[in-house]
């Protein structure tokens, strides 16, 4: 039987609300855009907490390493400082030991001088004679006065040159060592003396390398 048509509109209205009823009490679908709307929605309460998280992760970072790095300067500053204090404490102990060491060490002033005029002396007169072997020779072979050979010219230059050098040994050793006795005038018993001297602190360094040597 066919309907009326004053009962379709009822059946169509009634078949909307039914279908509005039933889309409001259905779970969403997928790829429904309003479901992830309210998905995001939802999740963003959550990403917002991760992120504060996260945030506050990075500060306390932030602050433990900014600690650690003053931490690390205030302990640079004290060790430079304690090595300020050590570096002054220093020079006054070797600047007590220091007159001990001068005083053991040098040589007196007055022993030094009479050194000075020994080794000028015996160095400089064989030294002044052997450079005017040169001139010497150079007069007698321009005038012809007679035959000089080359050989004899340099043999004595060399030996009034080895007499200079001699000369700054005998200096040092002939001169008297203790300041307030000035010695003779050659030398000879202070060279005896303190030849007698060398020799032994030679042969006492010897001795001692020795025996480390042996140890």
């Amino acid at each position: 039987m066919v309907q009326p048509e004053a009962d379709r509109p009822k059946n169509e209205s009634g078949a909307s609300s039914g279908a509005s009823d039933d889309a409001a009490t259905r779970k969403p679908m997928p790829f429904e855009p309003s479901s992830k709307k309210n998905t995001a929605k939802k999740d963003a309460p959550k990403k917002d907490a991760l992120r504060k998280d996260a945030v506050k992760n990075d500060t306390a970072k932030k602050n433990t390493v900014n600690s650690a790095s003053k931490k690390n300067a205030v302990n640079a500053v004290n060790r430079d400082a304690a090595q300020k204090d050590t570096l002054k404490k220093t020079p006054n102990s070797s600047a007590k030991s220091a007159p001990a060491t001068k005083t053991t060490s040098d040589i007196p002033e007055a022993v030094s001088r009479r050194m000075i005029r020994r080794m000028a002396l015996f160095c400089g007169i064989p030294s002044a004679l052997g450079m005017s072997t040169f001139i010497i020779s150079y007069l007698v072979v321009s005038q012809d006065l007679f035959a000089l050979p080359t050989y004899a010219v340099l043999l004595v230059s060399l030996g009034w040159f080895g007499l200079g050098v001699l000369g700054l040994s005998y200096g040092v050793l002939s001169s008297s060592w203790e300041e307030d006795t000035p010695g003779s005038k050659l030398g000879l018993e202070e060279f005896k003396l303190n030849w007698s001297r060398t020799t032994a602190a030679w042969r006492e360094g010897t001795r001692q390398q020795r025996q480390r040597k042996g140890d």
